[in-house]
């Protein structure tokens, strides 16, 4: 092969493939970030129950009722993908379309949709 061990047209393919695997753990960070950040806070299960999951939506959520001590805002935990893998940032408790459609004065313009409007791709 010319003297090379691995054909260039592979090696450049494969280090595309890992730039892009990177990029794409980046953009997710902080657009996870940016949402969890926007969530309002009263008992904290909103804010605590954003997810991050790889080829399916992760249904989970942490729930507490008391206001006295909210619950913490999640960390970015991004699961292993692979490169063309779809990611689902998703929050499964039922009243999160309201609170993102103006329902809370803490996030009147929503998290989901300010975040995604300040991304720059």
């Amino acid at each position: 092969m010319n003297g090379w061990s691995k054909k260039p047209s592979l090696i450049a393919a494969v280090e595309l493939q890992a730039g892009l695997v990177k990029k794409t753990k980046a953009l997710t960070k902080e657009i996870f970030e940016g949402i969890v950040s926007k969530t309002p806070v009263a008992s904290g299960s909103l804010r605590a129950s954003w997810r991050i999951g790889v080829n399916a939506v992760d249904e989970s959520i942490s729930f507490q009722q008391s206001h006295s001590n909210p619950l913490p805002a999640p960390k970015f935990n991004m699961p292993k993908f692979n490169f063309g893998d779809p990611i689902f940032i998703s929050n499964s408790l039922p009243y999160v379309f309201d609170v993102e459609n103006g329902s809370s004065s803490q996030a009147p313009q929503g998290m989901v949709r300010v975040t995604l409007a300040s991304v720059k791709v």
